[in-house]
């Protein structure tokens, strides 16, 4: 049990296929560079299994922008349709727009790279598919969600004697 004020925590994780990390002998996933190079591994070697499925919503900001940009440089933002933050740390509170910094520019970088490895679907956009289904049924490598969710997939996987271990 995690303490918190509120119902649930609302930071967000990565979902992933441990046996194909195990199975092509690849890193550790604790970076962005390692989850990449983990993401072009699936789309290399495992025809059939899409490497990230993200959830399906209309928000700005989803769920691996939140890993990646917002967590990552521990930003706080007012509102997911909108490009505003904070950094937690900053004393003063400045407020700026996520659009102009240099790691919102460094992620798009990232994210083109992995398109161009073909780490998602090329219809990812328009998919009414259910990453968590998806991701249970061994047919996506890695998802996102809050760690509640995640954690409640997992221990029905195991539960339910999966084929697939996770992490």
């Amino acid at each position: 049990m995690v303490p918190q004020n509120r119902g649930e925590s609302v930071e967000k994780l990565i979902l992933y296929r441990e046996d194909l990390r195990k199975k092509h002998n690849l890193p550790e996933i604790n970076s962005p560079e390692t989850y990449a190079t983990y993401l072009k591994a699936i789309a290399q070697n495992e025809k059939g299994v899409s490497p990230f499925t993200p959830e399906t919503g209309d928000w700005k900001f989803h769920n691996l922008d939140r890993v990646l940009l917002k967590q990552q440089n521990e930003w706080n933002m007012f509102d997911l349709d909108l490009p505003f933050a904070f950094k937690l740390t900053d004393e003063k509170g400045q407020i700026f727009n996520v659009y102009e910094t240099q790691e919102f520019k460094d992620l798009l970088v990232y994210y083109k790279d992995l398109a161009d490895n073909n780490a998602w679907s090329k219809n990812v956009l328009n998919s009414k598919n259910d990453h968590q289904a998806d991701f249970k049924a061994g047919k996506t490598a890695s998802i996102t969600h809050n760690n509640g969710t995640l954690g409640a997939l997992m221990a029905l996987m195991r539960q339910e004697n999966s084929p697939y271990e996770v992490a």
